[in-house]
């Protein structure tokens, strides 16, 4: 028994020694860090491309301090061309101050060449060799911090033994003690050291002078393969099914080869017939059954399908014997493996060139990626070479990989390179090399990420692996071309009317860096779940994930760089050309995000019907014409009305009008196309807007205010003030109005006013000021432009209009604040149509005067279009007043060009035309036109339902006559005569216009408000269109303490003040005030509520009331409130004295519903509280 019990003991022990050991083996003590490092005493700057802000900068470094400058290659390049480039590099190398940009030869970038560059700024052999010395001095006296494990082995610590009979460089060179502290790449101006540190070394190493940066090498999971289906074809199967560059000359082919030739100039087309959606969406326009009867399946590509075009994928491996893969026309390899230190170069006669991997079951990710990028069966560039470099699955590996991509690709401009994974963590050496291998040419896909949230933000949020605070990388950085997924999952090859495929689906990522979004399900190489090598496999399933969308761009842009050999392809070309051929705005939940929404096309954009049957016109129509005069409408609908005839109208296929705008779809190659030519400059925090003011004081000119879009166009005038020409002067910028010459200016003190533009200001582009979406200028370095926010009302409610608006000026840059982001958006898309005449004139300047012109045509050609009630026939009235002929008498002849429009397309109405002109004799009815937008859900001329903070109105009449009209435009001269109208009916788009002629005489009659008050025009603000803005934030229960209520709202409107029982989970009992108590109080839960002393009675309602004559009114009525002495006081205009909330005797019996009257302070007793904190738990 006693042996027994010995023997049990003794393996006891023996188990807790192995787990121990284990747990030494595991430690997290023990980790590989990423150090670069750069001689401080040099250089005080780093180039850092995707340069951080300093909150997402602190975010990663935590508690490092920075010893360095952040700044990126452009300027530095900058810096180096000015006068001063020593003092501002703050540099003891003079030499790169030398530098001249006269040789450009081996880089497609402005400015100085890479490679002269990186010949400048490499660390000395010297200084490197010192520093891993010195960190291995480090490393050697700290050895006791380290817990034992595989890496600190034995032999490690033998050597520390013979430390004194061994030099440091022995040690250093040692295999063992290599895994500890080797040297790798030089990036730029800093070395690469890969470390394995413990806790403490890396808190000693992170503050070391020469230290740019340290971070762990974390692990990059490689996304599992989700697999839906499994769809297995033979190859005799799939021979049949593959019809690629086969010509069907019978009659029943639906498509037409020589068209498509032409459309693409395609130097030959090529056609797989009857494959997946993710290849067969991506060569045709949106679909749209409407058009169409029946999808096609077909995929069309330019037949020289990538030839020449390397594609890298840096990725888990492949297994090559896979009939995807076929080499008659090109090259498949794994050229070699990166795994946490090193690299493992494969040559060709190696058997891992073949079948790569770090576990076989990671094999089928990066299997299936090649597949998509240029499989022979299912891949977008099937003659491209696949070069795979299969990673290990750290952070290391990214770097090791594209230093190898780097120093072995033949030709960088032919050579796409795609990265399916990331994490959200920063690196600044790989932003680095990134930005590096870019600049040399190469073009850099990575994906989007499958945690369906925004890849681009900083805010904390919720992924698949717990919360995150940064960006998803490399897609954050800014030298990639990022893509997400659309939603084209069906089981069938072929789409149908019940499917949605343009929308993005739940697991994919998005955000302002997304720059391009593709098929995100496709029928890809699969292997199956176990196998043998050196077997070749057919097998292929459908797989989804940005993992696969992302080779799906890459082989987009394989085939653009064969098809075009005349082009010498860097990122900035190939991400022009990519999103100039892509279908913009098409995927419906992103249109709402403000955020780029393109998706990926190969430049082919006819849409076929596979059954021969088509209901519409045009590209979208299978190039179908349409008939009895109708115009093609540029979605590919047939009719007569404005939208489809004067708004991109395809002339080829049915009559436009000849006012139709045309927009710019041609490809700018050389990239020199200026930007931004029709801007909203878009404060996105905030949702508003910079606009000019032309008839303000110029001191106020330019303002931020509510944003213009195709839902609240009231006034063209007033939407043209709103765009902006942003042009290019080298590395700066013009801010300069599109309709008149006037550019923003900045006074001695910042402050932006519009006036000539030959004083104008320089501005930086927002892309690539020092925080990437700041508004800067180099006359006010260290400020950015944001609203001068002491213009909001200080008691809590702001009303915007066109003309009233928040001052803008220059002001020390501060990421915190919101209002210094902006955005610039395409205003064209943003109000629906264009005014863009590039395709008459290719000069800006004679293209904005051109614009100029035909906004002075609106004034003598002005257009009425009524509905005939009886017939629902649209009627459509041009009135030609030429103002500059005098008429000698007092009749006045009009003639009217009558156009009667059924617009077909998808209205079923008839088409009619008929000429008329009619004389107008009578003077009787006086025409003016004022502005007026109907919303016509609403039946009284005041607004209700305000439920947000910021909250846009369109006021409301009752006309019991007016008709509701659609899609045209009417415009009358103020001095036209017209006959039998008593109400002229105009509209933009959707808007509705009302102008209300008068026969006699404006009446005396008094008007008054909603309130009972006598409306005086001077107490409101006319407007066109508005919104308001609460700014109050300090959250109180109004509470009296004798009776233990609390002031109570509810969500009925013109409620009497009440008191209720304090109750912690009723929100209408939480008020918005000022910070210092006075000022409108406005309720939290219902937030266009606000407490209103109004004809002697204090009541809780709706404080924005809007008055339509012959103009629109609103107002303010919120009652400004004090708080002093603890009672609450509100300054009564009519007796000019303060009156205070008071409660009477006789309400004070009650424990509930008690009324609060107002009487004079002197009177009143009744004292409150302002409680930030829940009353009744104060209380006890």
């Amino acid at each position: 028994m006693h042996s027994i019990n010995s023997i049990l003991f003794i393996l006891f022990i023996a188990l807790i020694s192995f787990i121990e050991a284990k747990k030494k083996e595991n430690n997290t003590n023990n980790k590989y860090y990423i150090i670069s490092i750069k001689d401080s005493n040099k250089y005080s700057f780093n180039i850092q491309p995707s340069k951080f802000d300093r909150k997402n900068e602190r975010l990663n470094r935590k508690d490092e301090t920075p010893r360095f400058n952040s700044t990126d290659l452009n300027e530095l390049e900058q810096i180096i061309e000015s006068d001063d480039c020593i003092s501002q590099l703050n540099s003891n190398d003079t030499n790169i101050c030398k530098l001249s940009t006269e040789n450009k030869n081996n880089s497609n970038h402005n400015g100085i060449s890479i490679e002269k560059l990186e010949k400048q700024l490499k660390p000395k052999k010297s200084f490197i060799n010192k520093q891993v010395r010195e960190l291995a001095e480090i490393i050697l006296d700290n050895i006791n911090t380290y817990e034992k494990d595989r890496i600190v082995n034995n032999e490690v610590y033998s050597m520390i033994h013979k430390r004194s009979t061994i030099s440091t460089d022995d040690i250093i060179n040692n295999k063992a003690f290599s895994k500890i502290l080797k040297k790798s790449y030089i990036i730029l101006d800093v070395s690469i050291i890969y470390a394995y540190l413990s806790q403490e070394l890396y808190e000693i190493i992170k503050n070391l002078s020469n230290v740019v940066e340290i971070v762990e090498n974390f692990k990059i999971e490689i996304p599992e393969v989700p697999v839906l289906e499994n769809t297995y074809f033979n190859q005799v199967q799939l021979e049949k099914t593959k019809k690629s560059e086969k010509r069907n000359n019978q009659n029943d082919q639906y498509y037409n080869i020589t068209d498509i030739k032409v459309d693409t100039k395609w130097s030959d087309v090529s056609v797989d017939e009857d494959t997946y959606t993710h290849l067969s969406l991506i060569s045709q326009s949106k679909v749209d059954f409407n058009l169409i009867g029946k999808y096609d399946t077909n995929y069309y590509y330019p037949s020289s399908a990538g030839a020449g075009v390397d594609i890298y994928i840096i990725d888990s491996g492949i297994y090559i014997d896979h009939i995807d893969f076929d080499t008659t026309e090109r090259t498949v390899t794994c050229d070699g493996f990166a795994y946490e230190f090193d690299f493992d170069e494969y040559s060709k006669d190696d058997k891992r060139n073949k079948n790569c991997y770090k576990t076989k079951e990671k094999q089928y990710h990066g299997t299936a990626v090649a597949s998509a990028a240029a499989g022979s069966i299912y891949g977008v560039a099937k003659k491209a070479n696949i070069h795979v470099i299969a990673i290990s699955g750290t952070a290391y590996d990214y770097i090791s990989s594209l230093m190898y991509i780097i120093d072995h690709a033949e030709n960088p401009h032919k050579t796409v390179i795609n990265i399916s994974s990331g994490s959200y963590f920063y690196i600044g050496a790989l932003d680095k090399i990134i930005n590096i291998a870019t600049r040399k040419g190469f073009m850099i896909f990575t994906s989007a990420g499958n945690d369906g949230i925004d890849a681009c933000s900083t805010e904390i949020r919720y992924a698949s692996n717990g919360l995150v605070n940064d960006k998803y990388y490399p897609a954050g950085y800014v030298d990639t071309i990022s893509v997400g997924s659309i939603n084209n999952y069906i089981k069938e090859k072929e789409l149908t009317s019940g499917i949605n495929a343009y929308e993005m689906p739940i697991f994919s990522n998005y955000g302002n860096c997304i720059d391009i979004y593709a098929p995100g399900f496709a029928q890809l190489a699969s292997l199956p779940s176990s196998f043998t090598d050196d077997k070749v496999f057919s097998d292929f399933s459908l797989k989804y994930g940005t993992s696969f969308s992302a080779p799906i761009v890459a082989g987009v842009a394989a085939l653009l760089i064969s098809e075009h050999p005349e082009i010498t392809f860097n990122k900035d070309i190939m991400r022009k050309m990519l999103v100039d051929l892509s279908l913009k705005n098409i995927i419906g939940n992103l249109n709402d995000m403000d955020i780029p929404n393109n998706f990926v096309n190969v430049g082919k954009n006819v849409v076929y019907s596979s059954d021969g049957d088509y209901k519409g016109c045009g590209i979208p129509s299978g190039k179908m014409s349409c008939s009895n005069g109708d115009c093609c409408s540029v979605d590919g609908y047939c009719g007569k009305t404005r939208k489809l005839c004067e708004f991109n109208c395809q002339s080829e296929y049915g009559q436009c009008s000849p006012s139709n705008v045309v927009s710019n779809k041609g490809i700018n190659i050389s990239g020199n196309e200026k930007k931004y030519k029709y801007a909203s400059i878009y404060n996105y925090y905030n949702d508003l807007c910079l606009k000019f003011a032309p008839n303000n004081y110029i001191t106020n000119n330019v303002i931020l205010t509510v944003c213009m879009n195709s839902d609240n166009i009231i006034d063209r005038d007033i939407y043209e003030d709103s765009i902006w020409y942003v042009s290019t002067h080298g590395e700066t910028q013009f801010i300069e109005d599109y309709y008149y010459d006037v550019c923003i200016n900045l006074d001695e003190n910042g402050y932006a006013f519009a006036y000539e533009c030959a004083s104008g200001s320089l501005f930086k582009d927002i892309t690539t000021s020092i925080n990437g979406d700041f508004i800067q200028s180099d006359a006010f370095p260290g400020k950015c432009l944001k609203p001068i926010l002491s213009d909001f009302d200080p008691y809590g409610i702001t009303i915007l209009t066109e003309s009233k608006g928040l001052r803008v000026m220059m002001d020390d840059c501060n990421h915190e604040d919101e209002y210094q982001h902006w955005r610039i958006r395409d205003a064209q898309k943003l109000f629906g149509y264009s005014y863009n005449s590039v395709t008459i004139n290719n000069n800006a300047a004679e293209e904005k005067d051109i614009i100029k012109q035909k906004r002075n045509k609106y004034s003598y050609y002005e257009k009425d279009k009524s509905i005939d009630n009886e017939n629902g026939i649209e009627k459509e009235v041009t009135i030609n007043n030429d103002s500059n002929e005098e008429s000698e008498s007092d009749e006045e002849e009009v003639t009217a060009n009558i156009d009667i429009y059924g617009g077909s397309g998808s209205d079923d109405e008839n088409d009619i035309y008929t000429d008329i002109s009619e004389n107008n004799n009578s003077t009787t009815n006086q025409v003016e036109i004022d502005n007026v937008y109907i919303h016509e859900e609403e039946e009284t001329n005041s607004l209700s339902n305000i439920n947000e903070n910021e909250t846009l109105y369109s006021p409301s009449i009752d006309y019991d006559t007016i008709t509701e009209i659609i899609e045209n435009s009417i415009y009358v001269s103020e001095t036209t005569e017209v006959t039998d109208y008593e109400i002229i009916t105009e509209i933009i788009e959707d808007s509705i216009y009302i102008t209300v002629s008068e026969t006699e005489s404006p009446s005396e009659e008094v008007l008054y408000n909603d309130f009972g008050e006598i409306f005086d025009p001077n107490d409101y603000t006319p407007y066109t269109i508005f919104k308001y803005i609460i700014t109050n934030t300090k959250s109180v229960w109004i509470y009296n303490e004798e009776l233990n209520l609390c002031l109570t709202a509810t969500n009925k409107t013109n409620q009497k003040a009440l008191l209720e029982p304090c109750d912690s989970n009723n929100k209408y009992q939480k008020w918005l005030i000022p910070d210092n108590n006075q000022g409108y109080y406005i309720n939290e839960k219902s937030n266009d509520l606000s407490i209103i002393y109004t004809q002697n009675e204090l009541v809780i309602t709706k404080f924005i009331e809007v008055i339509a004559l012959d103009k629109f009114y609103v107002k303010n009525h919120s009652s400004i409130i004090t708080y002093e002495n603890k009672k609450l006081k509100i300054f009564d205009l009519s007796s000019n004295i303060d009156l205070c909330l008071n409660i009477n005797t006789k309400e004070k019996s009650k424990n509930n519903h008690v009324s609060i009257d107002m009487i004079t302070c002197e009177e009143s007793k009744t004292q409150w509280k302002l409680a930030t904190k829940y009353p009744i738990e104060n209380k006890k």
